[in-house]
């Protein structure tokens, strides 16, 4: 007893406070949490890993960013599932809060850095599924960081709840991937020497998408430029059912052809001129009464084939001939369009346009941005962004080869100036050749 109640009254010695120190419990992050935050960031590691090859096309510092973004997330999952921590946490929430605020800055004010410094993005379906992702984990991180055991007491039907929102997340990064802006995805070159799709052209773009070398004088055509891109324009062979539909999409437009084959036809069903005629994209006509199909599901139905927005001709004298369409679509995400995976749809940003007695003038063109001072210098108005855009050249005799990106190709060589040239004149003289921009030699 005398024992007993000196080892009681004892000081409790250094390896009895250590003892009680390590029986201390650690940071211990709930299972189903765990799971849920890996998931979440293994999804948007994935994303930013996926979109590594287009943008470092782009700028080396962007692609650069989004591999080691992307790494940091995967590397993230696996230590949040393994060795959880406080820390962790906070590196999580940083590391993600610093990834939606390059992404704000990239669809507002634009990067500082890459090929278009500047110039503020769009917004797609990928990007900002990857951003919510990013948003939620940043909250998760900073709640679960100071309430680690939240929910703890319903920890095996949390668990079960994290496994079915994770399937969620897996399903809905599997179709942000699989959307048309990410199975495309690809920077584009706007160097001298490219076209507005990312390739090399005159006749040295192979339908592999991939240039194989440039003649030494293409006349300005790879100098082209049309509207922004979120992809390279990649041909796809497509399967027996899947051609046999795309053709039946296309004889239709070539029924709305054999209506329309002049300006003088299509002035006549209210049609009227829309710009200059640009070469390598020839003269817009828009109509001005409905039906003004604007495809909003982004799905091409016969309704909308045989509505085009606008008709392309190869000049906009009244004897002039119809080479093309152009169909336009308010989807809020790149449009599924056509049949197959061919058809790139385009959009323009910041278009100064006004009307005149003989249509809608763009006097800086419609691939060129202007700023609010050059368009009210003009009497014009500026469009921050167009819808969706798709150029179809279905038309007998103004038909493309797979070189130039075939049917659904953004630039057409048939459509040449006088000379046979492509040059064009200097963007502070369009305002005053509102009927042709060609510079002939």
């Amino acid at each position: 007893m005398t024992d007993v109640l000196e080892r009681g009254d004892a000081t409790p010695s250094p390896d009895d406070v250590r003892q009680i120190v390590e029986r201390k419990p650690a940071f211990d992050l709930v299972a189903g949490v765990r799971v849920l935050l890996a998931a979440l960031s293994a999804a948007a590691g994935a994303i930013h890993l996926v979109m590594v090859p287009s943008h470092w096309g782009e700028s080396v510092a962007e692609g650069l960013g989004f591999a080691i973004t992307g790494w940091l997330q995967l590397a993230f999952a696996a230590l949040v599932l393994a060795r959880p921590s406080r820390a962790l946490l906070w590196a999580g929430a940083a590391l993600n809060a610093a990834a939606i605020g390059a992404w704000i800055v990239s669809r507002t004010a634009g990067l500082p850095f890459g090929e278009h410094a500047g110039h503020a993005e769009s917004a797609g379906f990928v990007d900002i599924t990857c951003v919510v992702f990013e948003a939620v984990l940043v909250v998760a991180c900073v709640a679960f960081a100071f309430v680690p055991r939240a929910g703890a007491r319903h920890e095996r039907s949390g668990l079960v709840v994290a496994g079915f929102a994770s399937l969620g997340v897996l399903v809905l990064t599997t179709a942000a991937l699989a959307s048309p802006g990410a199975r495309n995805h690809a920077a584009h070159s706007h160097g001298d020497a490219a076209a507005a799709d990312g390739h090399t052209h005159g006749g040295a773009a192979a339908a592999d998408g991939h240039s194989h070398g440039t003649p030494a004088d293409d006349k300005g055509f790879s100098q082209l430029h049309n509207g922004q891109h979120d992809h390279n324009m990649t041909l796809h062979a497509l399967d027996d059912a899947t051609q046999a539909e795309l053709d039946r999409q296309l004889g239709i437009t070539r029924e709305v052809a054999r209506q329309m084959p002049t300006v003088a036809d299509a002035t006549a069903k209210g049609y009227s001129r829309v710009g200059p005629y640009f070469p390598g994209i020839g003269a817009h006509f828009m109509r001005e009464y409905e039906p003004l199909t604007t495809v909003p599901d982004g799905v091409m139905d016969d309704v909308d084939l045989r509505n085009p927005f606008m008709l392309i001709f190869d000049g906009t004298q009244p004897t002039s001939h119809l080479t093309g369409f152009m169909y336009y679509s308010v989807s809020p995400v790149e449009p599924e369009g056509f049949v197959g995976r061919n058809d790139t749809w385009h959009y323009h940003e910041d278009i100064c346009f006004g009307y005149s007695a003989s249509g809608i003038e763009v006097p800086y063109g419609l691939d060129h941005s202007a700023t609010p001072a050059q368009c009210a210098k003009v009497g014009g108005r500026l469009l921050p962004r167009t819808g969706y855009m798709l150029h179809v050249w279905s038309v007998p005799r103004f038909e493309m080869t797979d070189a130039y990106g075939g049917v659904f190709g953004e630039a057409n060589p048939k459509l040449a100036c006088a000379d046979g040239s492509y040059y064009m004149l200097p963007l502070d003289e369009w305002a005053s050749h509102p009927r042709n921009v060609c510079k002939v030699q």
